[in-house]
């Protein structure tokens, strides 16, 4: 009988990397896979309850089509994360065909996770930019004072990560909670549910041999440096900050996930972001680390993960990153011309973009 690893995500944790490793080679492993990525619509029809008749048949057909034998099929999508039922029904529809069924999934500092979900998303979002912009309203502070990822990060803070929640409207970035929550969902099934954390530099396993060794699967020797290689969807930080100035302005700009060719082509052509990171910064996501260290000690000890991982930067408490808060708006107040100086320099990048688009434009007319 074939094995089932269901990958579950989430978005922005190295999910983009596994799908296109296994998508771009046939035979990865030295056990013989199959691999296919799940349709959101389909993943939205199985996410109930009790599943619908009509939906059973279709699905536990394709899962009956893709099985390889006594091999290993991958089925992934991020989404699923946000998807619990779905992913328990698929474990009902599956073991009775499956010997199998092991369910891996990732996490990462949540500082990190807000910036790149916000770099992804939260950015072009007319209600939630509108929610952040409300929230700092009730704070005393004037939004303009700061930039769209400072606003998104002070009002997840002020709210207790209200704001931080996913478009759909649930929060999973509480890693234990959710990992908790979808294990308990699958106590019924005989399923391995393993987490792990996106490796960094400094580690000597990549994220390709870290989700074979949680699948149980051996890494063929012929795919080599191929999996190094990593598939990260981002954008340049002047245009995520452009845009979101647009979507405060009531500018017609694209919306979270349209045209994101049209956003990576222009971010292809912007000029090097300056990666400094402010001290204030630096107090925001120290914040946050501090916020869900505890949790994320929970989630070490649960899945045999290094608390280290997760430790912030420096411990800070609430009413200190209030403090901090109120501090950065009382210097940005006194010091206004370097706020409309950063604004004018993004204007001048704009404008120096539009001169590289339109040549490019004549150049092809010619």
């Amino acid at each position: 009988m074939a094995k089932l690893v269901l990958h579950i995500g989430p978005g922005k944790c190295g999910s983009s990397t596994i799908q296109q490793f296994f998508a771009s080679h046939e035979k990865p492993c030295d056990q013989s896979t199959t691999y296919s990525l799940l349709d959101p619509v389909a993943i939205n029809q199985l996410n109930c309850e009790e599943l619908d008749n009509s939906v059973s048949p279709a699905f536990a057909e394709q899962l009956s089509k893709a099985k390889i034998g006594d091999g290993t099929l991958i089925l992934s999508h991020e989404f699923l994360f946000q998807a619990p039922c779905a992913v328990k029904n698929i474990c009902a529809l599956a073991r009775d065909n499956m010997s199998d069924i092991i369910v891996v999934g990732y996490s990462r500092r949540q500082s990190d996770y807000l910036v790149s979900a916000y770099s992804q998303w939260m950015f072009r979002s007319v209600d939630r930019v509108q929610e952040v912009n409300s929230v700092l309203g009730d704070l005393g502070f004037d939004a303009f004072l700061f930039s769209g990822l400072e606003r998104q990060l002070i009002a997840s803070i002020a709210n207790d990560f209200h704001s931080a929640r996913q478009l759909s409207g649930q929060s999973i970035h509480n890693w234990f909670s959710s990992y908790d929550s979808l294990s308990k969902l699958l106590a019924e099934f005989d399923v391995k549910v393993r987490c792990g954390v996106l490796p960094g530099k400094e580690t000597n396993i990549n994220l390709i041999e870290d989700f074979c060794d949680k699948a149980e699967l051996s890494l063929h020797s012929a795919v080599g440096d191929a999996t190094e290689k990593t598939t990260n969807v981002s954008f340049h930080a002047d245009v995520i900050e452009a845009t979101n100035l647009a979507v405060m302005l009531g500018f017609d700009v694209p919306r979270p996930h349209a045209s994101n060719e049209i956003i990576q082509l222009l971010s292809a052509r912007m000029s090097p972001v300056d990666k400094d990171v402010s001290s204030f910064m630096d107090n925001l996501k120290s914040y946050i680390d501090t916020y869900y260290f505890g949790s994320n000690s929970s989630l070490c000890r649960q899945y045999e993960l290094d608390e280290s991982y997760f430790e912030p930067a420096d411990e800070i408490t609430k009413p200190e990153i209030l403090s901090f808060i109120s501090q950065e708006v009382e210097q940005r107040l006194l010091n206004g011309s370097e706020v409309i100086k950063s604004n004018q320099i993004l204007c001048a990048k704009l404008i120096e973009l539009c001169f590289k688009l339109a040549s490019g434009d004549l150049e092809a007319a010619v």
